[in-house]
C-alpha cells in the first residue's frame, strides 16, 4: 500500500475543483434527463449536502484524499439525483468521476492504493449485480461504476467502509419506507445511488485513520 504523500494542492483550490465538477455534472444530468427532471426536494437537499460535504472534505481531509474524495462526492451526489429521478446513473458522470478520482490519487502518490480500491469495490458490487440477476431481480450496472469511483477515491479500506455503510443506509431506508407506507418493498427496484453517496459522506472522516491503522498492521 502506497504511503500518503504531502498535500498535493491548496485545499481551497481542491474545494473549487470539486464544486466546479459538481456543477458540470449537474448540467450533464439535466441534459440527459431532459423532461424527466425530478422535483423531489429531498433529492435536491441530497445534492446540496453532497456539494457542501465535498467542499468541507477538501479543506479537512489530507491529500490526496482531500482532492479525490470531494470530486467523487460532488459527482456521485448529482448521479444519485438522476438515479432517483430516472433510475439511471449516467456514464458521463460516473465514469468521468472515477477517472478524475483515480488521477487525483495517482498525482498524489497513491495510484496503487487507488487501483486496489477501485478493483475491490467494483468486484464486490459486480458480485452483488450478478447475484441479483441470477435471482431474477431487475438491476443496472451503473452502481458498479459508481462503487468503482468510490474505491478509486478512498482506497480499498475506505471504499469497503463506504459500501457497507451504504448498504446499511439502504436497508434501513427501505424498512422505514415499508413501515411508513405499510407496503412491502422486497423485490421492488429502488435506487442505490443515494445510499452510496451518503455512505461515502459518513465514512470519509474515518478513512485517514483507517488507512493509518492498516499501514501499521502491514508494516
Amino acid at each position: 500500500m502506497t504511503p500518503m504523500s504531502p498535500r498535493v494542492s491548496d485545499p481551497y483550490c481542491a474545494a473549487i475543483v470539486a464544486l466546479v465538477w459538481g456543477v458540470v455534472a449537474y448540467h450533464l444530468a439535466r441534459r440527459e434527463m431532459k423532461s424527466a427532471l425530478g422535483n423531489d426536494s429531498t433529492m435536491h437537499y441530497l445534492v446540496g449536502l453532497a456539494l457542501a460535504s465535498a467542499a468541507l472534505g477538501a479543506i479537512l481531509l489530507p491529500a490526496p484524499l482531500g482532492l479525490a474524495v470531494p470530486i467523487t462526492i460532488a459527482g456521485l451526489g448529482v448521479a444519485a439525483w438522476s438515479d432517483w429521478c430516472v433510475s439511471y446513473l449516467f456514464d458521463e458522470i460516473t465514469v468521468t468521476t472515477a477517472i478524475l478520482a483515480g488521477t487525483a490519487m495517482l498525482v498524489g502518490g497513491a495510484g496503487l492504493r487507488s487501483m486496489e480500491g477501485g478493483m475491490t469495490c467494483a468486484g464486490l458490487t459486480s458480485f452483488v449485480y450478478f447475484a441479483a440477476l441470477l435471482a431474477g431481480k431487475e438491476t443496472g450496472y451503473g452502481d458498479v461504476k459508481a462503487a468503482a469511483a468510490i474505491g478509486f477515491a478512498m482506497g480499498p479500506a475506505g471504499g469497503l467502509l463506504a459500501y457497507f455503510a451504504a448498504a446499511i443506509i439502504f436497508v434501513v431506508a427501505a424498512l422505514l419506507h415499508a413501515f411508513r407506507t405499510r407496503e412491502a418493498t422486497l423485490g421492488v427496484p429502488a435506487p442505490f445511488g443515494p445510499a452510496l453517496v451518503l455512505g461515502m459522506i459518513v465514512s470519509a472522516p474515518f478513512t485517514p485513520a483507517l488507512d493509518t491503522l492498516l499501514q501499521s498492521l502491514i508494516s
